[in-house]
């Protein structure tokens, strides 16, 4: 039997992006004759006095380790902890790091300390990474960290490129976008659509365009509700801004959208459990985002075939090209913003042809099967069953 730790700093409860990908690649993988088992910090941000130290989620097996305290004191724990319990329980297999920091280091010294091969996972954009690495000190651990670790997978191409040209070898980077699975994700019946738009109050003439997302200042939700505020009255007429999710920035939006006397045309939903429903009744969907790995969210809209407006970052630079399957303007541009959601709020005759080429997008790149497949590769890869070609299927070409 195979075996792989998946190492994530906070997974369910918490749940997010990444917690959504290490849960479906685990299912995958140990469907695939892989031993998985995901090992996380007991104590979080979110569950300050811990949570139980073994529990499973949807059969994958999850072991919580001790971390308490907070910044370097519970990161030294986490991996201090990690150790000891691979040394008693877990010594060989892949250590696959869904993060840098603690949970990085924890692969790369389990590795190399008791046998193994290691692998981080980075999940965010170019300039989230070089802003956090403004001091020396963090900057070099930075870099010893991923040029230890056996392979590094990046979810956007600006990452490659920037650790290539940063002069780690390009066969040690692989590019493997986030996964969405596209048979539950897809473009709904008319029946189905019909359903969400009356769950939620639109009625048949309303245009609905939807963010879903944390509330936090990197997502920039901040900036699509000053441009959803200045576009002109007739783009604003029956239509409504959801916005889908929760998070620190929440009460600051909220008194945002008061003060720009928005109204009823934007709708705070809070954190859903089932999101669908929303993707189904969307005309449209927007992605401010300030950084960016690759977001699940963007992938979910695509393939239920929705024309998308996104800041060009990240892995939405992968996925979008700008009058094909939607529309993009430069981060932090209001007015940019405001020209796209108007040129497609006044255009529907557009959406349709967006929205389907949206998907195809997704199907060709990010869909997840191609993610589980390529991270298998991976695995096989690092234990020997197959060897790295450089410039193959690690580093795809450029117009793959």
């Amino acid at each position: 039997m195979k075996r792989a730790w998946m190492i994530i700093p906070t997974y369910f409860p918490v749940i997010g992006g990444a917690q959504v990908q290490v849960q479906q690649l685990s299912e995958a993988l140990s469907g695939q004759s892989w031993e998985v088992a995901v090992i996380t910090r007991r104590h979080s941000y979110a569950h300050p006095r811990g949570l139980p130290a073994r529990g499973a989620q949807q059969g994958i097996p999850v072991r919580r380790l001790y971390s308490r305290g907070g910044g370097k004191l519970g990161s030294a724990l986490f991996v201090a902890s990690g150790l000891w319990f691979f040394t008693r329980r877990g010594r060989g297999g892949v250590y696959h790091a869904h993060d840098t920091g603690a949970a990085g280091w924890l692969a790369v010294l389990a590795a190399r300390l008791l046998g193994g091969r290691s692998l981080i996972k980075l999940r965010t954009g170019r300039n989230a990474y070089e802003d956090s690495l403004r001091s020396p000190l963090v900057r070099r651990g930075f870099w010893a960290l991923v040029r230890t670790a056996d392979r590094v997978i990046v979810v956007n191409r600006e990452v490659q490129d920037w650790l290539i040209d940063s002069g780690l070898p390009p066969e040690r980077v692989a590019w493997i976008p986030n996964g969405v699975d596209t048979e539950r994700y897809c473009p709904p019946s008319a029946g189905q659509r019909a359903a969400a738009r009356a769950r939620l109050g639109l009625k048949a003439g309303d245009r609905a365009v939807l963010y879903v997302g944390r509330l936090e200042h990197m997502k920039g939700v901040d900036v699509l509700l000053r441009a959803w505020a200045a576009l002109a009255p007739s783009d604003r007429q029956d239509a409504r801004l959801l916005v889908v999710g929760d998070g620190p920035e929440r009460s600051n939006l909220e008194a945002l959208a008061g003060a720009l006397e928005t109204g009823d045309s934007v709708h705070f939903a809070g954190e859903q459990p089932a999101v669908l429903p929303y993707y189904h009744a969307a005309n449209l969907f927007a992605l401010p985002s300030r950084t960016e790995g690759l977001s699940n969210a963007l992938l979910e809209a695509m393939a239920c075939a929705l024309p998308v407006v996104v800041s060009n970052i990240g892995g939405a630079k992968d996925l979008v090209q700008d009058g094909h399957n939607g529309l993009v303007f430069e981060s932090e541009d209001a007015a940019g913003l405001i020209a796209q959601l108007e040129a497609l709020l006044s255009n529907p005759a557009v959406w349709a042809r967006y929205g389907q080429a949206a998907r195809a997008s997704v199907m060709a790149n990010a869909s997840l099967t191609a993610t589980i497949e390529r991270t298998s590769e991976c695995y096989r890869q690092l234990t020997g069953a197959a060897q790295p070609t450089p410039g193959e299927w690690a580093v795809p070409p450029r117009d793959s």
